[in-house]
C-alpha cells in the first residue's frame, strides 16, 4: 500500500510568476519584430534600387509607390504593437540630431564622389547588406560589407585607420553590434559610428546615442534615410 495518508498534502506547485511570462512575450516580440524589420527594409530598398534601374512609365511609377507605401504602412503598424517608452525615448534623441545644412551638405558630396571616404558595414542579413551596400557604393563611398560582427572586426583590426565611419546592426551573433563598437573605439576612440537595428526597445542603443557616442537608425528604413544618417554622421568633427 501507498504510503500516502488522507491528511497529507500534495507537494506545493509554485506558478510561474506572471512577470516571466511577460519577458518572454515580450522578448518573443522583440525577436520578431526584429526579423520582420529587416525584411521590411529589405522591400523598401530593393523597390528604390528597382526605380533606379528601370525605365518606368506612369503604371510601374504607381505599382512601385504602392509597395513602398505598403511597407511603410507595415512598419507603422508594427510600431503601434510594440510601442514602448524606450522607444519614444530613443525616437525623440534620434529626431535631435539634426539635419546637414547646406554647406555640410555639399562637402559630405565632394568628399563621397571623390572616394575619399571608407564605409566598414556590418550586417548579417543578406538582403538588408546588399541594399546598403549598393545604395551606399551609388552614393560614391568606399564600402566594405560584412556578414557578421567578426568579421568586421577581423577587418577593422587589420587597417582601423581606413575607415571613416563603421555601420552596424545591433543584433548579430557571436559579436553584436554594441560589442563591436567597444572593441573598434579601443583602436579608434573617436571613430563615427552609425548603429542599426530592427529591435523596438533598444535600450543598449539609447545608452550609446544619449552619450553621444553613436547615431542610430531604426529599421525598417529607406535608403534615402540611410544616406542622410551617414551624412550626418560624417559631418561630425572628429
Amino acid at each position: 500500500m501507498s504510503g500516502f495518508k488522507e491528511t497529507d498534502q500534495a507537494p506545493h506547485v509554485v506558478a510561474e510568476p506572471q512577470w516571466e511570462h511577460r519577458a518572454a512575450f515580450t522578448k518573443l516580440a522583440d525577436e520578431l519584430a526584429h526579423d520582420f524589420n529587416n525584411v521590411l527594409t529589405s522591400i523598401m530598398g530593393s523597390t528604390e534600387i528597382l526605380r533606379g534601374r528601370m525605365q518606368c512609365d506612369m503604371d510601374d511609377e504607381q505599382e512601385l509607390d504602392t509597395i513602398r507605401k505598403e511597407a511603410e504602412r507595415a512598419a507603422h503598424i508594427l510600431r503601434r504593437l510594440t510601442a514602448s517608452s524606450d522607444r519614444a525615448l530613443l525616437t525623440e534623441a534620434v529626431q535631435q540630431n539634426g539635419a546637414l545644412d547646406e554647406e555640410q551638405e555639399k562637402e559630405m558630396n565632394d568628399a563621397a564622389q571623390s572616394g575619399a571616404i571608407r564605409v566598414l558595414l556590418a550586417e548579417d542579413d543578406d538582403s538588408v547588406r546588399s541594399c546598403a551596400s549598393l545604395a551606399l557604393r551609388r552614393a560614391g563611398y568606399h564600402v566594405t560589407a560584412c556578414a557578421s560582427g567578426v568579421d568586421a572586426w577581423d577587418v577593422f583590426q587589420m587597417r582601423p585607420a581606413s575607415f571613416h565611419l563603421l555601420v552596424t546592426d545591433l543584433s548579430m551573433p557571436v559579436l553584436d553590434g554594441a560589442s563591436l563598437i567597444q572593441r573598434a573605439r579601443l583602436l579608434r576612440p573617436r571613430l563615427r559610428v552609425l548603429l542599426i537595428s530592427g529591435y523596438c526597445d533598444d535600450r543598449i542603443a539609447f545608452d550609446l546615442i544619449s552619450r553621444g557616442e553613436a547615431g542610430f537608425l531604426p529599421k525598417p528604413f529607406a535608403l534615402k534615410q540611410l544616406l542622410d544618417h551617414v551624412r550626418g554622421q560624417l559631418s561630425i568633427a572628429a
